[in-house]
């Protein structure tokens, strides 16, 4: 029988894969070095050589070159959190993983064939073109708040060496994502400390907006630890709306709360000012979970709230329970979106869990046909919804399709699953989001 908690090496694990190696001569090489950009030179050494002999499995091998991406990125989510799971080892896992590719591709082929049959069928939901216009503009604003080594060294939105040089300070990079003027940018600080989220605070005399720009995490790793935290119980009231209580991701509540010191009577003396103006808040990924716990505390604040109030999340990770989320209050005043597979939205605790226990049960049985191992995968117990958190509001998600982008309005409690899929990570980037919604508005256009 297979032991996922085995640490025993068989013969065929001892030795790397022949036909592996030639993959990575015939063009796969860019996927470890990927990898390994974002980190992997961190993990232990006793983990690498565990994920070397795992990739000698011959599933993954025929699985092709696009699995091991998604695999090596399932290995260092499960050694980040691997005091928190029971199940440790991942060469094993990785037998799992495998299997669980190969399910979640069927299943999504599955839905895009039935997406293309329903193709004439009218949309429950269309994305106007107005909301699609301000998405493109907030996340904009949200990736200006990442600052200058974003912009120079993390993505690729200045392709020319003499564009980039222009690029000298936080200003610059933040104006040049946004269009603003510099005596528009009110406030800002470039820091990255826990709890302690970079903003800027901005009066958009174009939009007629003060625009809370909340910064996401530089760093993946610092990004996957900072999602999986603690709940803790938490009311939301304003008058519109009553009292709203449930669980919260206590360190994005915490982060709101210090933006709220730091920015609140700025904020206030802005509006009064400017007595048109709206009030945004926005952010992507750790940004994005801020953006939406503080809007929610906001909307208890007459003059802030009286202000059209409202918050947009990009590539939001879980940050409110299943009440929360679909509440009222969160659908009023929270608008997020989601990049297809992007595993931010989707990671937790209770989500990884899920996946861990899927790939145990998969392993021990990898000679299976898939059928079989779909039979398998629905049997698996998941964690309750009532366990988990979720990003809130009104949740657009955005799917590619072969003819173009498909986004979606759906329940936020739907993102109650990882799929390991090549893209999981790239989909979550800052630029990614940047180009997505560029895309869209070029596909709207055409249309």
């Amino acid at each position: 029988m297979f032991d996922p908690e085995s640490d025993s090496e068989s013969e065929e694990e001892k030795s790397l894969s022949h036909t592996f190696w030639m993959k990575i001569k015939e063009g796969a090489q860019h996927v470890i070095e990927d990898v390994s950009a974002n980190g992997i030179e961190k993990l232990p050494q006793s983990l690498i050589k565990n994920v070397l002999h795992a990739l000698n499995h011959r599933s993954l091998v025929s699985g092709g070159v696009d699995n091991v991406h998604a695999l090596l990125t399932i290995i260092r989510l499960i050694n980040v959190l691997k005091d928190r799971l029971e199940v440790r080892n991942p060469a094993k896992l990785l037998v799992g993983a495998i299997a669980i590719t190969r399910i979640q591709n069927r299943e999504m082929n599955a839905k895009r064939d039935l997406y293309h049959k329903q193709r004439d069928k009218p949309a429950k939901t269309e994305l106007s073109p107005k909301l699609l216009k301000r998405l493109v503009v907030f996340m904009n604003y949200s990736a200006g708040a990442y600052g200058t080594n974003w912009l120079l060294n993390q993505s690729d939105i200045i392709k020319s060496k003499r564009e980039k040089q222009k690029i000298r300070d936080y200003e610059d990079a933040f104006i040049h994502m946004t269009g603003v003027r510099r005596s528009e940018i009110v406030k800002w600080t470039d820091t990255g400390v826990l709890y302690k989220p970079g903003y800027a605070v901005v009066t958009s005399r174009l939009h007629k907006k003060v625009i809370v720009a909340i910064r996401g995490t530089d760093s993946l790793q610092d990004a996957l630890v900072d999602v999986v935290c603690e709940q803790q119980d938490y009311s939301f009231v304003c008058e519109q709306f009553g009292e709203n209580s449930g669980k919260v991701h206590s360190g994005f509540l915490r982060s709101a709360h210090y933006i709220n010191h730091e920015v609140k009577p700025l904020v206030k003396e802005l509006l009064l000012d400017n007595p048109k103006f709206d009030l945004i808040i926005t952010g992507h990924s750790l940004g994005a979970g801020v953006a939406t716990i503080l809007s929610l505390i906001w909307a208890g604040e007459k003059e802030l709230n009286e202000r059209n109030l409202h918050a947009y999340a990009f590539a939001s990770p879980c940050s409110l329970c299943e009440t929360l989320a679909n509440s009222r209050l969160t659908r009023h005043y929270v608008t997020a979106v989601v990049n297809n597979d992007d595993v931010v939205c989707r990671l937790g605790i209770s989500t990884l869990k899920d996946a861990q226990k899927a790939m145990v049960a998969l392993a021990q049985h990898p000679s299976l046909s898939i059928e079989k191992q779909i039979e398998i995968y629905n049997e698996v117990e998941r964690e309750g919804k009532d366990l988990k958190l979720f990003p809130g509001g009104q949740v657009w998600i955005f799917e590619s399709e072969p003819h173009g982008l498909v986004p979606t309005q759906i329940d936020p409690c739907e993102l109650d699953e990882i799929f390991l899929t090549r893209t999981f990570i790239s989909n979550h980037l800052p630029h990614a989001y940047v180009h997505l919604l560029e895309r869209a508005q070029d596909q709207a256009k055409n249309d």
